[in-house]
């Protein structure tokens, strides 16, 4: 069941910091913002977000490899 976390964790996080243009419009999705581009430092921040998450996930794993 932590598998399923590390490779979630890592995935939304590689997602992150690839790609912070999809997750800004899935934030935004339905309102005035999601007409206009994301701002810089949404994505500088979505970007930091994403090493964490990676982060997390990394720590995730090496506990469950030992």
């Amino acid at each position: 069941m932590l598998w399923f976390f590390v490779v979630l964790f890592g995935a939304l996080g590689l997602l992150m910091v690839i790609r912070p243009q999809i997750i800004w419009k899935l934030l935004v999705r339905g309102t005035q913002a999601s007409e206009q581009p994301a701002p810089s430092r949404a994505l500088i921040s979505q970007r930091i977000a994403g090493v964490g998450l990676i982060l997390v996930a990394v720590y995730l794993g090496s506990t469950l490899v030992g």
